[in-house]
This record gives C-alpha cells, structure tokens and sequence, in this order.
C-alpha cells in the first residue's frame, strides 16, 4: 500500500516495488541495480546472462524442468486464460500467439544461461500442467480448505485440492462461497460483492506465498 508523507508541504506517495522474479525492459533497455545507480547493461551479453541467472537461482519457480512437453499442459486451461486475457484487453497480443509463443511471452518458457538448455518451468507446471504431471514432479504440493465451526478438534468440511493453480483458486473460491455469508453492499449505486473481493485477494496470496 502506498504511504503518504509529508515533504516542504507537498504530499509525497511512497510505494515499495518488491524485486520481481523476471528480467524487465524499460524503453526497450535492460538495467541492473548497483547500490543507487541503475546500469544499463542491454548490449552486455555477459551481464545480461548473469542477471538471468541470478533470478533463476533465487525464485525456484523459474527451474526448468528439462523433459516438460506441451502435451504434457493442458490445452484448455491455457485457452481459457488466453479467452480472458483477450475479454480483457481487445488485440491482446495473445489472441494471435501460438500456445508454446504464448508461454514464451509469459516467461513460462525460459532459456538456462547456465546449462543453455531450455524449456517449461515450474511455474507453468503449476499453472497449466496436468495432475499427474504435478504430482510426480512436486509430489508434496497441495492445498487443504477446512472448515471448523462446532469443534475446533475436527473438521465440519474439508476440500483437499491437488490440481493446478488456476483450479486450485477456483475450489477455495467456491469453498468461500459455500460456507460465507455475502453481505449486501452497495458501491455508489452497484451492489458489489465484499466477499468476493477480499477472498480473491486473500486466496491468490496464499497460493502465491504456498508456491514460492
């Protein structure tokens, strides 16, 4: 959240922009962070590669997992979230990429500058990888919704999900749904759902922190 301060009476907005897990342009230029100084190293191969690495190696979500297919992704979860990329933005630049370009773009197809070996990552695996995919290349992942409401030492309803993140978020949400109440709540003249809008937040956040 961005934090106000006061500064020779003007408001000034503070905003924390966490590293991020991927290499970003800015004007078509790739920049390094040295103490306060931003290098542009776009034209240094070398350093280019070693940037690449260094993210590799500190969000495991960017391994590649060598032997990965397309077939072993599942063609409609990656249709279904290119029909809401495109439902969002008209002339989305996915509407005319391939499904393997479309990963590529998405940084879900990478290329190991240590090894030169490329392929599919974790990431996509979690995103679009069929079940039995997952389970033999992270076999410990899942995520359990339970209910406690009578007695704490027992459960009154569980959901054990062991699918993809896209599903996953998908059965927390209904399991949201099914056990909360959705209070009326109008947001200037349209009834919104509180509900909804706080527990998408929160589920994505705890998948995101589950899978990092």
């Amino acid at each position: 959240m961005p934090e106000e301060i006061d500064y020779e009476g003007k408001k000034l907005l503070v905003i924390n922009v966490p590293m991020s897990s991927q290499v970003h342009r800015c004007n078509g230029k790739i920049f390094d962070r040295n103490g306060d100084s931003d290098i542009d190293i776009t034209l240094q191969n070398q350093k280019v590669a070693e940037l690449y690495i260094r993210k590799q190696s500190t969000y495991t979500e960017n391994e590649i997992i060598p032997y990965v297919r397309i077939e072993n992704l599942r063609s409609d979860l990656i249709r279904k979230t290119r029909l809401l990329a495109i439902n969002l933005k008209p002339n989305h630049p996915w509407e005319t990429l391939s499904n393997l370009d479309m990963l590529k773009s998405s940084q879900l197809y990478q290329k190991d500058y240590r090894t030169g070996k490329d392929g599919f990552t974790i990431a996509a695996v979690l995103l679009f990888g069929k079940d039995n995919i997952i389970l033999s290349i992270l076999p410990h992942y899942k995520t359990d919704a339970i209910l406690r409401r009578e007695n704490i030492d027992r459960y009154d309803d569980c959901d054990d999900i062991r699918t993809n993140l896209i599903e996953s978020y998908e059965r927390l949400m209904a399991f949201v749904a099914k056990h909360l109440p959705d209070k009326f709540y109008l947001e200037k003249d349209q009834r919104v759902s509180l509900r909804d809008k706080i527990f998408r937040e929160v589920i994505s956040n705890i998948l995101i922190q589950l899978n990092t």
